[in-house]
């Protein structure tokens, strides 16, 4: 299991402990995927439990990916999509979560997750109880239908967020979508506590939900802003959304959410990548966004500044 790479792209984990003198000993490296030579797979988010376990998630579109006690054992993408000028017929991607032994030589469940079209995982936390909480994005129309309680259980677009709740032996517990009418993805999440998290990512969709008490309830992307959601898995339907914002500066530009943090305050902390004049405080470190704009005729990226930003949910408004 996971011993050697094949010819094309391989996921992989490695684990390193430290030693005398500030240096580090390797402890092992293995290779998650397959022996096909079009296939690609990839690691996106991880995450260790209560007793050291490694939790995985990513991408793969494989049909031979290990699985184990799976709740989808097979890949669901069917073979629709290309690679290449050539157009080499490859499976449709599915997500994975593989949830590996403390010493990487074993697996304790690995599983597929995924529709007909392609779906990815890009993040992972978990809660007190070794819950597991995965955010991605679905591409969509899909037959991938969320839980009976789901905020959305269908996607709305050609490309939706998608956040699953998994049992810590892999049993899905909730699943959803959240998007617009034109294309969203999910990059980060964190557990603010068992069932409820916040999840980010972007959008492109100016219809993409909000909450009364957002920072900011209005699209301004050029071609995507920074979104962020708290989701609370034990209410149904759209009571599940408490919080949900754009993050965006006026008069067009992009914004992305990359990472989120919670610290222990309850206030929300994240950063990402902006080509947009962002909100600032009168103590920024930089208080003027960018120099340059994206080129509004190939939206090809010209400048762009990080950002990180900390934001009160408890304080309705621009004043959070």
């Amino acid at each position: 299991f996971g011993q050697a790479p094949n010819i094309h792209q391989e996921g992989f984990v490695t684990k390193f402990a430290p030693i005398a003198g500030g240096k580090t000993q390797l402890l092992f490296t293995i290779f998650l995927g397959n022996n096909s030579s079009n296939a690609a797979n990839s690691v996106n988010g991880l995450a260790i439990d209560s007793i050291g376990n490694i939790i995985i998630v990513g991408q793969t579109d494989a049909n031979n990916f290990p699985t184990l006690n799976a709740v989808q054992s097979q890949i669901s993408g069917g073979l629709d999509c290309s690679e290449g000028s050539g157009g080499t017929a490859v499976y449709c991607a599915d997500g994975f979560l593989t949830k590996l032994a403390p010493d990487g030589r074993a697996l304790i469940f690995s599983t597929y997750y995924g529709g007909k079209l392609e779906n990815e995982f890009n993040g992972v936390a978990l809660d007190s109880a070794d819950g597991i909480y995965v955010v991605g994005k679905a591409f969509g129309p899909t037959d991938l239908v969320g839980t009976p309680t789901a905020i959305q259980p269908s996607a709305t677009s050609a490309a939706d967020m998608q956040m699953v709740r998994f049992d810590p032996t892999g049993k899905v517990l909730y699943s959803t979508y959240l998007g617009g009418t034109v294309g969203q993805q999910g990059d980060s999440i964190a557990v603010e506590k068992p069932g409820v998290v916040w999840i980010g990512g972007s959008t492109a969709s100016p219809d993409m939900p909000t909450t009364s008490n957002a920072f900011q309830t209005t699209y301004t992307g050029f071609v995507k802003s920074a979104y962020l959601a708290r989701i609370d898995t034990t209410q149904s339907g759209k009571a599940g959304l408490t919080y949900a914002t754009f993050f965006n500066g006026t008069g067009g530009g992009n914004s992305t959410l990359n990472k989120l943090f919670l610290d222990p305050s309850g206030e929300v902390v994240f950063c990402g990548g902006a080509f947009s004049n962002l909100p600032t405080t009168p103590t920024a470190m930089q208080p003027t966004g960018p120099g340059a704009q994206q080129s509004e005729v190939s939206a090809s990226l010209v400048y762009a500044d990080g950002f990180i930003a900390r934001i009160n949910p408890g304080v309705a408004g621009a004043n959070g």
